[in-house]
C-alpha cells in the first residue's frame, strides 16, 4: 500500500517534476526532426493507435524525423473488438 505523509508529520507534501518544454502552433511538427538532433537522438521509439497511422499529422512527423537523419522504430496497437452472444 501506498503510504503519504501528513502535514502533521512535517514532512514535505508537495513535489515537481520538471519537463521538457511543450511545443504547439503551425509547423510544430515539422520542427520535430531539428528539435531531435538538438536533443542528441539517434533513433527514437513511436507509439501509434494503429488508426491513426496513416493520418496526415503523422505523415508529417516521420517526414520530418527521416529528413533529420533520426531513425524511427514504429509500433503499433491495433484494438481487437469481439462481438460475443452470450
Amino acid at each position: 500500500m501506498y503510504q503519504f505523509a501528513d502535514n502533521n508529520d512535517n514532512k514535505e507534501t508537495v513535489f515537481t517534476i520538471k519537463v521538457q518544454d511543450l511545443k504547439f502552433g503551425v509547423g510544430a511538427l515539422r520542427e520535430l526532426g531539428p528539435d531531435a538532433v538538438a536533443l542528441k537522438m539517434e533513433r527514437i521509439a513511436l507509439f501509434l493507435d494503429g488508426n491513426i497511422q496513416d493520418g496526415e499529422p503523422i505523415h508529417r512527423v516521420k517526414k520530418s524525423l527521416k529528413s533529420s537523419g533520426v531513425e524511427i522504430h514504429l509500433f503499433l496497437f491495433m484494438m481487437l473488438c469481439i462481438d460475443l452472444i452470450i
